[in-house]
């Protein structure tokens, strides 16, 4: 298994734990929430919101917890263990 593949997994099992929607569109990129307007790149931890320029600042799954409460894609204490 590679790096990108472990990465993948590791989101993919963070989102399900949370029962949070989403679609791995390659295996660098997952797309996230109800109407997938988030976009994660875990190779890097980077996190994309459609429509905004640029990918946020906070990366890594904290970053994209921060993303995605925000968005009210995840309830906050649904977002305390990372």
């Amino acid at each position: 298994m590679t790096q990108a593949d472990q990465l993948m997994a590791e989101t993919e099992a963070w989102l399900r734990e949370r029962d949070i929607p989403f679609r791995v569109l390659t295996k660098y990129q997952v797309k996230i929430g109800k109407f997938k307007r988030v976009s994660y790149y875990p190779t890097k931890g980077t996190t994309f919101v459609d429509s905004e320029d640029g990918a946020r600042t906070r990366a890594g799954l904290s970053g994209l917890t921060e993303v995605l409460i925000n968005l009210r894609e995840l309830p906050p204490e649904r977002g305390m263990t990372l």
